[in-house]
């Protein structure tokens, strides 16, 4: 259904009632609504130069030797520069110039709904965000010209032409689009189509076992509606569907987000790992979780991107935040690592990195720093800081707290969010709190192989298969030469 949607924005376009796309945690006095690629980008936006604020210390950053700097002053592994020109590690893509610039001008991101577009932001001032990943150059063209997928480029053109008198428009705040749209003259626009939204299937007596749009007949009024997210039809109201780089009921406003790009190596090729990923702040509060399988004989080469939010809207820029990485040989802990999230002046942070899995678990610390009164006090593999690991119902900075675990027996409780226990599952379990089975279970050897010779792994939901299917709660099957899929089906229900 993604894929269906993103493909007909580029086909049929956009029609230029499109709200605007808004990065709304800047208090910032302009005409437009800033796109969050516009903050810490090198030039003022706002008339008082808020969203340029804080951002000397990022170019200011300096890099181990064995890093890679940004252009932005981002940091990656040095094995992550120019290794592939579709996906950046800088969140300015400057790892991969110059053919990732030419890769995103005029509108190519526009049908592209991947992490690529999404974290992606510029490079130099000389560029115009387009709001989804793409850019165009300054000057402006002619009205006339196709810039913007989105018409973003349009809309800000509307701004300022609407408010020729502003007095925002000082010499002050002028930048070289406003020099351009002065000599433009103002153009009708044609009125909105109603919405309409149809689907070829739907939900009845509380249960869908799916729902399909009809590609053919999707338009504008449909593909455009939520902006980046995906239009649904709940009760006959229109609902929007929106990743997590958007909120908002037409995913009209950019949140801030941690986006994280991880690679992996081990010498164990056939153990089954379970990373937790946490992004949590000094008070020891888990902001966002997700979590990822990785077998390399399966994922050798694969990179991991995702995005974590913060709990609030606006971020705390009092505390501090770091992504914590948990990572488990089944049920079993291997090992930790701390990654901060530094420059909170900025509206996106990226971190790439490179985790490399020890082969022996970390083993606790007798002569600890910290006081773990409920668990055992382990240092994270990657940094000199300390940090305890609770015991099953106790949480905390010190193990202090009471936090009553939920999870299903036999899997492992890991922390505590939203007032529910994030969970490790067994390879036959899944969901949430690890209640769910899947169809075929792991202990059918016999559908791997007689003699136990390969591997029965669980698909991960968050993955797509070499065939472009999303092989939803299956079961993998390694052998010594090849891999085989086991798709089973979920029903959802929505009574309760």
């Amino acid at each position: 259904m993604v894929n269906t949607v993103f493909t007909s924005k580029f086909q049929e376009g956009l029609h230029e009632s499109l709200l605007e796309i808004c990065y709304g945690s800047l208090t910032c006095t302009s005409l437009v609504c800033l796109d969050w690629r516009e903050v810490c980008d090198g030039k003022w936006d706002c008339q008082d130069g808020v969203d340029e604020y804080g951002c000397s210390q990022i170019e200011a950053n300096t890099c181990d030797q064995n890093e890679y700097q940004c252009h932005n002053g981002q940091c990656i592994p040095l094995e992550f520069y120019a290794d592939d020109v579709v996906n950046p590690d800088c969140l300015d893509g400057t790892d991969e110039e110059p053919m990732f610039s030419h890769l995103h001008r005029h509108g190519s991101c526009s049908a592209d709904p991947a992490f690529r577009c999404e974290e992606y932001g510029l490079s130099n001032t000389q560029k115009f965000p387009c709001g989804d990943g793409s850019y165009i150059m300054y000057p402006l063209m002619d009205i006339d010209s196709k810039q913007c997928e989105n018409y973003r480029d349009r809309q800000v053109e509307k701004h300022f032409l609407s408010h020729a008198q502003n007095p925002l428009l000082t010499e002050k705040c002028c930048n070289p689009i406003q020099e351009h749209l002065c000599k433009l003259e103002d153009w009708m626009k044609p009125p909105v189509v109603p919405f309409a939204l149809e689907f070829s299937e739907t939900v009845s007596r509380g249960t869908a076992e799916y729902i399909t749009m009809l590609a053919p007949t999707l338009d504008w009024t449909i593909v455009w509606f939520c902006n980046r997210g995906i239009a649904i039809l709940e009760r006959n109201v229109r609902r929007c569907l929106c990743p997590p780089s958007y909120y908002g009921e037409r995913c009209q406003y950019q949140s801030q987000r941690v986006s994280l790009s991880f690679r992996i190596t081990t010498l164990e090729l056939r153990n089954i790992f379970n990373l937790v990923i946490m992004l949590v702040d000094n008070t020891s509060l888990i902001h966002s979780h997700e979590q990822r399988t990785y077998v390399a004989a399966r994922d050798c080469d694969l990179r991991f991107d995702l995005v974590l939010l913060y709990a609030n809207r606006t971020k705390d820029e009092s505390k501090t935040y770091d992504i914590i990485i948990h990572a488990f040989e089944m049920l079993n802990y291997r090992t930790s690592w701390q990654l901060p999230v530094r420059f909170l002046s900025l509206p996106v942070y990226r971190i790439s990195t490179l985790l490399t899995i020890p082969s022996e678990p970390s083993l606790a610390v007798v002569r600890c720093p910290i006081d773990c009164i409920n668990g055992e006090c382990v240092r994270y593999i990657n940094t000199e800081n300390f940090f305890c690991r609770c015991w099953q119902n106790w949480s905390g900075i010190s193990c202090e707290k009471v936090e009553k675990c939920n999870c299903a027996p036999g899997s492992v409780c890991v922390g505590t969010y939203d007032k529910r226990s994030i969970c490790v599952c067994s390879l036959d379990n899944f969901g949430p709190r690890c209640l769910l089975k899947h169809r075929v279970a792991c202990q059918q050897q016999t559908l791997c192989s007689p003699n136990g010779t390969a591997l029965c792994v669980p698909v991960d939901v968050k993955m797509t298969s070499n065939e472009g299917l999303t092989l939803q709660n299956g079961l993998i099957f390694i052998g010594a030469n090849n891999f085989h899929h086991l798709d089973t089906r979920s029903t959802i229900d929505w009574s309760n």
